[in-house]
Order: C-alpha cells, then sequence, then structure tokens
C-alpha cells in the first residue's frame, strides 16, 4: 500500500496547508464593521478560501512527536553530515540532519511503514546509499533516503529483519538480508538481484546479522536466530551453528568487534541475556553481570573497543547498560531517559571524541546522549511515531479546542489547539497503555474524562492535565468506555474489557462485572443508546463471538448476530435518533461493515465501495439524521458514506500503510467538519485547514495560521484585527 504521492506526512503540503481544525466563534456577534474592515475582510478572505479548497481532500498530522522507534542507524559521516535516520514501527522512517535535533519524514517511495532494519553503505558520503528492511520487502536509497525503491528480486518473503552491508560495497556491491521465515538472502549487484544464501540455517528467522569488517578476506558473517547463533565463512554459501554456550537461543541482537580480525570478538543480546565469545564463536559464556533484566533488544560496541572496551545493551523493562571492562560488568545509565523500554541502538562513528549514542524506545521515541550514556534527553522534535489507540475530541471542543490521545504505551497526548501543537498528558497515570478515552455528556459541567488503560480506569476533572485512578473492583484491560447520556443524573458508564462488560453507577468510581448470558469474555466495544434513561438499551461487541444486547441495563445479555458473516468484532457505533431509525453499525477485522435498522435483531452487510475490509474502528456523524454520514477505519484509510453506509468512498488520501486503529468527530461536525483518526504511525485530523476566532474586548480577530513545517515550529501566522465600532 503506497503513500500518497507529493505530501510529506506531518509536515508541507502542496497550496499551504495549515496547521490546526476550524474552530467556532466564541463572544458577543457584532456588526456594523468599518467599510475599510470589510474591504480588508474580503480581501483577506480571498487570500485563504483558495487554500482551504485545496486542503479540503487531506489528512493532516503534527504529532504526538515519539512513539515507537523499531531501529536507528547513523551515518558513517556522522561527524560532517550529522545524519541519523530512525525506523518506526507504523510510522514510517525518519532522517535528521541536525544530530536529532528535528526529523523529516522520508518515506516517500516505501509501500510500508513497519521498519526493521537500516544499513549504511561505508561508501555513503560519496555514494549516498542506505538500504531499508520493513514488513513489506528490502528498499534502497541512492539519494542519502530523500526518496525510496523496492529491490526485491528473488525474495520468497516479504518481511526483512535484519541487514548487513558489507564493509567493502563500494567494490563488491554485497548486501545480506535476514527475513521473517524465508532465511538470509544475499545480493552482489547493491540488491538488484537476490539468492538464497542460508544452507545449513535451521531456523529461518533471521533476526540480526553482522558482518565481519575484515569480509573481503574471512568471508565471515553471524546470524542470530530464534535457535542460536549461526555463521558462515565462505560469504554465505554455508552456514553452521556456532552458539554453544548460550542458554538462551532466541537470538535479538548480534555485534562485532571492530577488531574481530585480531580479537574474534562478538556479543550476542538473547532473550536470556548478553553472551561474549572471543574465539568467533566456537564458545560462548554469559556476561550479564549487573543487569536487572535479561531480554536483550540490542547491544553494540564502541567503534573503539579494542582499546576502550566498551558496549552498551537496551534491555527490556529496564532501560540501557553500559559496560566499559568488555562485558564483564555492566551499570544501568538511563538518566533523563523516561522511557525504559529500548530497542535499539545507535552510536557515533567518532564516540571516542564526541561520546555520542541515540537510544530509540518502545513508547517514548528518540533519546540522545553526547556523555557516553551519562544523561540523555528527548530528541523527537518533528519524529510522528506513536502508535494511537484512542482519540477523543473534546465534548466543549468549540471553546476549548482540545484533543486527547491514548497510546500504545507512552501514556496520553493533549493538544489545546486542534492538533497543531502537543503535550504529554499522563501525570498520575499508572499505566501507559490507553485504548479508551471518554468525556462525559455533562462535560461542561464535571469537567470529567475517563480513560481506559492496561490496569483498569483513570479519571480526570482538570481536561486531562492530571489522572487519578478509578477502577474500584476492577483491574482489567479496557478496550471502550461508554457513557449514560443521561450521566448527570444516573452517573452510569459501562467498560469493555477482555475480562467481560463492567458497569459504574457512581461515575466511574467502583466497577461491577456484568456478564450474564455472554457466552465470552473478550468484549471490543460498548455502546449505549441515546434512550438510555427509557429503554435501558446497550450493545457489546465481542471479538469472535459477535454482537451482544442489552435491554435491562447490562443485567442481561442476548447474542443478535442474525445476518452477520464474521463475529470477529472490532467496533460498534449507533444512531443518534435509535430510538426512531433503530440503528446500530458493527464493523469486523476480516468483512468489512454491517449495519441492522431493527435494533440488532437482523444484519445486512453494507461494503459497497470498500477495497479494505480489515476494519478497526466505526463513529456516526453526530448530526446523522440530517447529513447521513459515518465513518469507518480500516488498513491505512478512512471510509465515508453520506447515504447511511450503504455506499462507501475513502476520505482523502491515504493516511499510512498501518492501521487507522481509533476513529472521532468533533460534537461540531455539521459546522467544522472535524475528523480525527489514530493510526500506527499518530494522529491524524480532517480536514487540514486552520482558523478560529477569539475575542479580546473590543478586538474581533480571525487567526489563520499557515503552518510551514510544524515540525521546526518555522509557522508562517496572519492575522486581521477588525475593531468592532460600539
Amino acid at each position: 500500500m503506497e503513500k500518497p504521492k507529493g505530501r510529506d506526512r506531518g509536515r508541507t503540503f502542496t497550496g499551504g496547508s495549515a496547521a490546526s481544525g476550524d474552530r467556532s466563534c466564541r463572544g458577543k456577534s457584532r456588526g456594523g464593521f468599518l467599510a475599510l474592515a470589510s474591504a480588508l475582510a474580503v480581501l483577506f478572505t480571498s487570500v485563504f478560501v483558495s487554500t482551504a479548497a485545496a486542503d479540503e481532500g487531506e489528512w493532516y498530522s503534527s504529532g504526538p512527536f515519539g512513539g515507537y522507534v523499531e531501529v536507528m542507524a547513523v551515518s558513517p559521516g556522522f561527524a560532517i553530515d550529522q545524519t541519523v535516520f530512525a525506523g518506526t514501527y507504523g510510522g514510517g522512517l525518519y532522517r535528521s540532519t541536525d544530530g536529532g535535533a528535528t526529523w523529516k519524514d522520508v518515506s516517500l517511495g516505501m509501500s510500508n511503514d513497519y521498519l526493521y532494519a537500516i544499513a549504511f553503505s561505508p561508501g555513503f558520503a560519496t555514494d549516498q546509499t542506505v538500504f531499508a528492511g520493513t514488513s513489506g520487502g528490502v528498499f534502497k536509497s541512492t539519494d542519502g533516503g530523500v526518496t525510496w525503491s523496492r529491490i526485491d528480486s528473488g525474495f520468497s518473503t516479504s518481511a526483512i529483519y535484519s541487514l548487513a552491508v558489507s564493509p567493502n560495497y563500494p567494490t563488491d556491491q554485497t548486501v545480506f538480508a535476514g527475513t521473517s521465515g524465508g532465511g538470509v538472502y544475499k545480493s552482489t549487484d547493491g540488491g538488484a538481484n537476490w539468492s538464497a544464501a542460508g544452507n545449513g540455517i535451521i531456523n529461518n528467522y533471521i533476526h540480526a546479522l553482522a558482518i565481519s569488517p575484515a569480509f573481503a578476506s574471512d568471508h565471515t558473517v553471524f546470524a542470530g536466530t530464534n535457535s542460536n547463533v549461526f555463521k558462515t565463512t565462505d560469504g554465505g554459501a554455508n552456514w553452521s551453528a556456532a552458539g554453544n554456550g548460550i542458554t538462551n537461543n532466541y537470538v535479538y541482537s548480534l555485534a562485532i568487534s571492530p577488531a574481530y580480525a585480531s580479537d574474534h570478538t562478538v556479543f550476542a543480546g538473547t532473550k536470556g541475556g548478553v553472551f561474549k565469545t572471543t574465539n568467533g564463536g566456537t564458545n560462548w559464556s554469559a556476561a550479564s553481570n549487573g543487569m536487572t533484566s535479561l531480554t536483550i533488544n540490542a547491544v553494540v560496541l564502541s567503534p573503539d573497543y579494542a582499546s576502550d572496551t566498551t558496549a552498551y545493551s537496551a534491555n527490556s523493562a529496564a532501560g540501557v547498560f553500559k559496560t566499559t571492562d568488555g562485558g564483564t560488568n555492566w551499570n544501568l545509565v538511563n538518566s533523563g531517559m523516561e522511557s525504559t523500554n529500548p530497542l535499539t541502538l545507535a552510536l557515533s562513528p567518532g564516540f571516542d571524541s564526541d561520546h555520542t549514542l541515540f537510544a530509540g524506545t518502545r513508547d517514548m521515541g528518540v533519546y540522545k546522549s553526547t556523555a557516553g550514556g551519562t544523561n540523555w534527553s528527548a530528541a523527537n522534535t518533528g519524529l510522528i511515531g506513536s502508535t494511537i489507540y484512542s482519540a477523543a475530541v473534546s465534548a466543549d471542543f468549540g471553546n476549548d479546542h482540545t484533543i486527547l490521545t491514548g497510546t500504545f504505551g507512552s501514556g496520553i497526548y493533549r493538544s489545546t489547539d486542534g492538533g497543531a501543537t502537543w503535550s504529554a498528558a499522563s501525570s498520575g497515570l499508572s499505566n501507559r497503555q490507553v485504548r479508551a478515552l471518554a468525556y462525559s455528556p455533562n462535560y461542561a459541567n464535571d469537567g470529567l474524562i475517563l480513560a481506559g488503560t492496561g490496569a483498569g480506569v483513570a479519571k480526570s476533572t482538570n481536561g486531562g492535565a492530571s489522572w487519578t485512578a478509578s477502577s474500584g473492583g476492577m483491574s482489567q484491560i479496557v478496550y471502550d468506555l461508554a457513557f449514560s447520556p443521561a450521566f448527570a443524573s444516573d452517573q452510569t458508564v459501562f467498560a469493555a474489557t477482555w475480562g467481560g462488560v463492567y458497569k459504574s453507577t457512581d461515575g466511574g468510581a467502583n466497577w461491577t462485572a456484568v456478564n450474564n448470558g455472554l457466552t465470552k469474555l473478550n468484549i471490543e466495544a460498548v455502546v449505549i443508546s441515546p434512550a438510555f434513561a427509557s429503554d435501558n438499551t446497550v450493545f457489546v461487541g465481542v471479538f469472535n463471538d459477535g454482537v451482544y444486547k442489552s435491554t435491562d441495563g447490562g443485567a442481561n445479555w442476548t447474542q443478535v448476530n442474525n445476518g452477520l458473516t464474521s463475529i470477529a468484532i472490532m467496533d460498534l457505533a449507533i444512531s443518534p435518533n435509535y430510538a426512531i431509525d433503530h440503528t446500530v453499525f458493527t464493523c469486523s477485522s476480516t468483512s468489512g461493515i454491517f449495519r441492522s435498522t431493527d435494533g440488532g435483531a437482523n444484519w445486512t452487510q453494507v461494503n459497497s465501495g470498500l477495497d479494505n475490509k480489515w476494519m478497526r474502528s466505526i463513529v456516526i456523524s453526530p448530526s446523522y439524521t440530517s447529513d447521513h454520514t459515518v465513518f469507518a477505519s480500516a488498513k491505512g484509510v478512512v471510509y465515508r458514506s453520506t447515504d447511511y453506509g450503504v455506499t462507501w468512498s475513502a476520505l482523502g488520501s491515504r493516511l499510512c500503510s498501518g492501521y487507522v486503529n481509533a476513529l472521532d468527530v468533533s460534537p461540531l461536525y455539521t459546522s467544522d467538519g472535524t475528523i480525527v483518526a489514530g493510526s500506527d504511525g499518530g494522529l491524524y485530523r480532517y480536514p487540514a485547514r486552520s482558523y478560529y476566532w477569539s475575542w479580546y474586548d473590543n478586538v474581533y480577530m480571525r487567526n489563520w495560521i499557515l503552518m510551514a513545517n510544524p515540525s521546526t515550529s518555522n509557522d508562517l501566522k496572519f492575522k486581521l484585527a477588525i475593531a468592532a465600532d460600539s
């Protein structure tokens, strides 16, 4: 699935796209503008009408910055070009040319946003060649990473876990690729053609490759698999097991000494700690003393390892460890690093003088140290790699312009300018996996927001600035939340968990399981009738068990699957006019969208226009009765129907190649047209244009913002102030 051409996601758009979304007018309505002011207003409007029109069909993302960074690589000429790459899990590939200060999406030409491996040509300064391994194949750039082409001729599998480029690449053009299930492949023409080169490897899941610095003479490569380390000394023609002494055979990372020709040293990062060999793989010994976690995601060695014996490891649920005695002892070096889940490490080639290294994390993006790991600082400006599980537009969006997002592991982010900028909003959260967010229907008065986390429910009463646990009686992973429309009086909320349905009647303080009639408890979605106060109707979607309905407030449930051809339910949406039209939608992970117009008694598949039926989320316009509009998300795309769900078409360009996991619609959709979509690569907003009204005493001001490059905050702001006569 290829990204839209001619657009740099989240940054510069053709036509001069603006940053945040439409905002409504606040304060008093004024008339009798001065003639001059009116003329200026006409001129001003004419300047921007074309801009808005140009952006009408586009999605826009400006964050949150950070997220899931799977792999990093530093240029061989870093001292001069300051180039670093960061590959995200679902958000594409990013490049920095200022040492990590700012990042730019450079995924143009890539058909997959899930990055596993990045490898530079040692001649990068002149050939500008970089390779990238993704879940959709190998890609190559010969312009420093600006554009990419797929190079997979000869491959029998598409997912590439690891890459190794010959130290003599400018002359021998040799590259090795480790695949997911297909073994090792080799190219001797710069990636144009590949052939299998894994004879002797008994496990074909190749997580790591390490090539000898003296490859031209010793032809040695090591491979880390799910079942040990393998070694070739004939350039990949034949391999043999070389992991004697490694007690955990899941090998995730390999690091070969720069002086391998003389010291024969290799480190292996495994699911059971670090292991080291000093005889080229004949024997290994444990080298994890001092580590508090033994799941090793990455090991890297100093370019001057022969003299400084320095190495680093990235350990799950612990952080970064450092050794200065060749692995005999390790110390945690996490100061300044908020994440304890580093996945990848990359050292500057000039580490002996600049002491620079980078860490990519599972949840908080990139960190950089210029003190050899003693201190770290976040380096994420412009890098949009967060996996968004949930998104919620404020119930008071017209006034507070707030959007919240819940992420895979970095908690909650908040924007108070309609999505133009973001800040972390996880204070008080005990668990940062946030799959559900919901605003109270009485938000203007109670200020209540609930978040479904990996350990129950949290609540905020200050717009998401801080959170407290609100999970009495329930500690499940929460997948969805639904407030009663009459919450101000009945204080009722439902929670969907993979431990069943929970109900609270005290505003979320305490919860009780309500599962009578359910045959499975893996609940993905819950929706409440807008007339709940009188009809007591609730629907839940159960993964691999279909839809259930309750007409007594959740006390009892009945399965209502008639007409569903798939019971892999992912989401539900209920009409705001349910009391009259009895309409409910559901979407499945395999068979698209279904609609019921009789309260769930019967379902009809409504997939006309869908070219992708791997659905994730569905939401109904608040003005459904008049605009007949429904939105649904799938892999890489959001669909819209304006005829009650009968037919569908893609809304704007494709967002990414990953899943669009969450959708929400502005409560002012009729006037502002705002939709937000949370994806595997950040939060998107539609439409892209931005303007809002503000009231300042006797000045009526409309602010239009053109974000030329939001990732570096080089905003071009145009303001028109028109004085109102009294």
